[in-house]
């Protein structure tokens, strides 16, 4: 705050920074009409004074403000408003920010604001400037400014241009410019001072605005935590009882189970075996891929059939000729006397004909035919008998299929009447009726499988086994084999 001091003779006004309190000493009825007060200030850049005076017009209404630098050139109606151009020389001063003002002053409404570059006395100071305030009444129309409005207009001033008491230090035996820089060291001093209680109260109030806020939140988390945590809990509790519930409708269920009687337990399982018989039954037969399996051995019996068919057929057409030779041979005989029966024979078919006699007799013509109509039929005796092999197979599979039927049936009679036996004597069924009521139980009665053997190798055997004596002749070698000679002890072992 300001101390502003009024004497009586030259109105000369000091404001200084002085415990928040404004004093004014008025001595004559002069003073009251018209008062001028005067501010020493540390000395001020340009730039600095150009913001104070267009905060005056920004702030306080002041309408303009002139500038008079100290070579003579002269800057009037300065207007603060953003919006309106400035003059290229209050540009200049703008950029160059430097001590070139040596006046600044404005008015408006009873006050007149006087900035001097070193004060208003002769010779000027290096150190420092002075700003003067005249206020007088306002003989215009327009109202003058109240007292809050002048002491904020003081305050603002005694902000922006630090105002200090160039006699508030004692005075020392130096020169006066040396008391005024030791008065004005003095008042940064306690400004900074203040500045420095300043941001300590800040940072204790940040500290403590902090404080509150970490405790509020530490309030609200720990609300929020036993709050979940009661959650939690609550959850954990339900849970547990839904668990409890489940365990001893478990239990009751086990007891349920031990409960039942093995007999039921027995006939729900013989039950099932049924069921399960029963499905293979309606469903009897073989899969695809078993089927497949038959493919190549049927491919192969039928081109056997084929081949053996093709030959026959071959057979016969040859034996065809041979009937038809001598009858051709006539028949050219009678047409062209001159030409020889070989003749006639190499024109019509060449390869029975070879240097004149004939190649093929009619003994082994009819040899070939019959063996060949001997391995036709006893091809398709083979796949009829290899197809009655599958179909038995089948037909003892669905027999023993009905027996398992049966067995299951009997074996659980035997076992219910073992049970209510041992139930009712205490003691075992004996071995003799158990065997008996037991006999061939799950044994199957099928014949053991029979191979499929070819005609022509069970021919063979039959030629070989009723023969007294076979000889082999082998890469010069003769073997023999005689039955009659093989011990009866051998024989009988091998049968």
């Amino acid at each position: 705050m300001h101390t502003l001091v009024v004497d009586n003779n030259t109105l000369y006004t000091q404001a200084y920074i002085n415990n928040s309190h404004i004093q004014l000493r008025n001595n004559s009825p002069r003073q009251q009409a018209m008062s001028k007060e005067l501010i020493t200030i540390p000395r001020t850049p340009d730039l600095k004074v150009i913001e104070t005076f267009q905060g005056l017009c920004s702030q306080f209404g002041f309408p303009t403000f002139s500038i008079a630098t100290v070579t003579g050139v002269s800057i009037n109606d300065v207007i603060s408003e953003i919006d309106n151009p400035e003059s290229q020389e209050f540009n200049l001063l703008l950029e160059a920010d430097s001590t070139v003002i040596n006046l600044c002053q404005s008015n408006h409404r009873g006050i007149h604001i006087q900035y001097y570059r070193g004060g208003t006395a002769d010779p000027k100071s290096p150190l420092y400037d002075e700003v003067i305030i005249n206020w007088s009444p306002n003989n215009s129309n327009e109202s003058n400014l109240s007292p809050s409005e002048r002491l904020e207009i003081g305050f603002y001033l005694a902000k922006k241009l630090n105002p200090f008491d160039p006699r508030k230090i004692a005075q020392w035996n130096v020169p006066e410019q040396f008391n005024q820089a030791f008065s004005i060291h003095d008042e940064m001093l306690n400004r900074l001072e203040q500045l420095n209680v300043k941001l300590i109260e800040d940072a204790d109030s940040f500290r403590r605005e902090t404080e509150t806020h970490y405790l509020e939140k530490e309030k609200t988390l720990e609300e929020s935590i036993e709050k979940k945590a009661e959650e939690l809990k609550q959850e954990y509790i339900n849970r547990q009882s839904e668990l409890t519930e489940r365990q001893a409708d478990l239990d009751a269920t086990l007891a349920e189970i031990d409960a039942r009687n093995n007999t039921v337990v027995r006939r729900e399982i013989r039950d099932k075996m049924l069921e399960d018989v029963k499905d293979r039954f309606d469903k009897f037969g073989v899969s695809p891929s078993t089927e497949q399996k038959r493919t190549p051995v049927f491919r192969g019996i039928l081109l056997l059939g084929i081949v053996i068919l093709g030959l026959l057929i071959l057979s016969l057409y040859e034996y065809h000729i041979l009937l038809s030779r001598p009858l051709l041979a006539e028949a050219q005989k009678n047409s062209s006397p001159s030409s020889s029966e070989n003749e006639v024979l190499n024109i019509k078919d060449k390869k029975f004909i070879i240097d004149g006699s004939v190649e093929y007799t009619w003994y082994w013509q009819i040899a070939k035919t019959s063996i060949l109509s001997f391995a036709l039929i006893s091809t398709i005796l083979y796949a009829i008998k290899w197809q009655d092999k599958w179909a038995r197979q089948h037909s003892d599979l669905e027999f023993e299929l009905q027996q398992f039927n049966l067995d299951v049936n009997r074996a659980n009679w035997v076992i219910e009447s073992c049970l209510e036996w041992r139930k009712e004597t205490q003691s075992d069924v004996p071995e003799v009726l158990l065997n008996s009521i037991t006999r061939n139980l799950f044994k199957s009665n099928s014949n053991k499988e029979e191979n499929v053997i070819h005609p022509a190798d069970e021919l063979a055997s039959a030629i070989i086994g009723t023969s007294s004596k076979l000889k082999l002749n082998v890469a010069g070698n003769e073997i023999e084999l005689n039955p009659k000679k093989v011990p009866k002890e051998i024989s009988n072992g091998n049968s």
